[in-house]
């Protein structure tokens, strides 16, 4: 459990927040990769500038957690961004792999 925590400009390979509850809590520039967020509750979390790369959001519950401003690298529990706000641009990103997801085939 975290709570009113902020980590700026720092590095995060593998961690582990599976289960965990994130409430008010800033990743501000930082690299997140191959990070597990499985099962946690976030709210009120935000990503200002930072990368995720390989990120899984299965089964998280997202409540005012902000993506914009991050480079999203999200592998796995994209139904689990509901309550997340992203920018259109993150958006046109996600799209593919959003549709993809819910078995929308996109053919031109």
């Amino acid at each position: 459990s975290m709570r009113r925590v902020t980590f700026r400009g720092c590095k995060l390979d593998s961690v582990n927040f599976r289960g965990g509850k994130l409430h008010e809590v800033t990743f501000e520039n930082c690299v997140l990769r191959d990070v597990e967020f499985g099962g946690a509750t976030l709210r009120q979390v935000s990503f200002a500038g930072s990368t995720l790369a390989g990120a899984d959001f299965t089964k998280a519950t997202c409540t005012k957690v902000d993506l914009r401003g991050a480079e999203l690298g999200i592998t796995a529990g994209y139904d689990a961004l509901r309550g997340a706000t992203i920018d259109s641009l993150q958006l046109v990103t996600l799209a593919p792999l959003l549709a993809h997801h819910l078995g929308i085939t996109v053919k031109d």
